[in-house]
């Protein structure tokens, strides 16, 4: 896996990828579906309560294992190009203002996930605490796809 966490002007980010032994096919039908992050070990369910699946604007609550929720609105989905993009519009998360995008590139017979944020830190949290919540986040659902993509 690769990451990085950057600061510029307060804005932050943070960038995740893993290579899979699956194809991109393969890996867009898991983690293609909005109303659906089975895949990710922290998720609890995830449920579209607006909207309708991979049309932008549809809204979803992610409930977490641990305990608490995050409320998502998918801004962008294009099944071609095997891309979505949302934004959290509340969350127990320590961050504001958060859009990503998660997106697979064919690479042979095997794929690369790309997941990328940009966000601000929700106070009283600092930025480190911000990236290092959405790292783990990012880290814990790439690691879960490298493990069923063996």
């Amino acid at each position: 896996m690769v990451s990085s966490g950057i600061n510029v002007d307060k804005q932050l980010s943070v960038r995740e990828s893993v290579v899979l032994e699956a194809s991109a096919s393969e890996v867009w039908a898991t983690i293609g579906l909005f109303g659906d992050m089975a895949w990710h070990p922290a998720l609890a369910s995830t449920e579209i309560v607006h909207g309708e699946e991979g049309q932008p604007g549809a809204m979803r609550v992610l409930t977490l294992k641990g305990g608490g929720t995050i409320h998502e609105t998918l801004t962008a989905w294009d099944g071609q190009e095997m891309t979505l993009s949302y934004s959290i519009t509340e969350s127990v998360l320590p961050v504001s203002d958060y859009s990503a995008t998660l997106s697979i590139q064919r690479d042979g017979s095997r794929s690369r996930v790309l997941w990328v944020s940009q966000f601000n830190r929700k106070p009283p949290s600092d930025d480190q605490a911000a990236i290092e919540a959405i790292t783990g986040v990012f880290q814990s659902g790439l690691a879960q796809l490298k493990a069923v993509f063996r």
